[in-house]
């Protein structure tokens, strides 16, 4: 009887196990897996005892029969199937295709993104470097005229200057007349009246 008890705990531990593990990725809460768990523990213990009587001598006492009754309210109803863990998978996978899918198309935004940003940063550079070479053209320009202009007036003044200098020699010029002029004339009263 022991024997039988220490296979009902190891099936029991492996059964109460898998059945979490295969439940844990449903949708299923905690407590409605407990029942499942606790369901399948009491079954495969009383189904193992059970079995235990069947092979041991019939000198023991007979056990009380135990009757399950599964209905769609039953924990055990909602297990999944084979099929059902293969549906799964299939559709893990097809969600794995998807988000790989999805990976790619954000990876392939990401590299249009990055071109048009690009695309766009070179029409700005083209259109900073155009805007700086008109600038430059204009301040060039203006430059010219600034130097016509102080070329011009630099010619005025040199102009002027020269105007002023021979106006200077002429009032000059006239100052040594009148005063030749005076003397010779003093000159002339005086060597009357002498």
């Amino acid at each position: 009887m022991q024997n039988v008890k220490k296979r009902t705990a190891k099936v029991i531990l492996v059964i109460s196990h898998c059945h979490i593990k295969n439940h844990r990725s449903s949708s299923l809460t905690f407590q409605t897996n407990n029942r499942r768990t606790v369901s399948l523990i009491s079954y495969h213990t009383l189904n193992s005892l059970h079995l235990g009587r069947t092979n041991v001598s019939h000198a023991v006492p007979s056990w009380p029969k135990v009757h399950f009754h599964f209905s769609g309210t039953s924990p055990l109803f909602h297990m999944p199937p084979p099929c059902s863990i293969m549906i799964q998978e299939h559709h893990f996978s097809l969600l794995q295709r998807e988000l790989e899918k999805l990976r790619n198309d954000i990876e392939k935004m990401r590299s249009e993104l990055r071109y048009e940003v690009d695309k766009l940063t070179a029409g700005q550079r083209l259109d900073l470097n155009l805007e700086r070479g008109r600038i430059r053209d204009e301040l060039a320009n203006q430059n010219a005229e600034t130097t016509n202009l102080t070329n011009k007036l630099d010619r005025e003044i040199h102009a002027l200057r020269a105007q002023i200098e021979a106006a200077k020699y002429e009032v000059i010029k006239y100052c040594i007349g009148t005063l030749v002029s005076i003397s010779a004339v003093g000159l002339a009263v005086l060597r009357l009246y002498t």
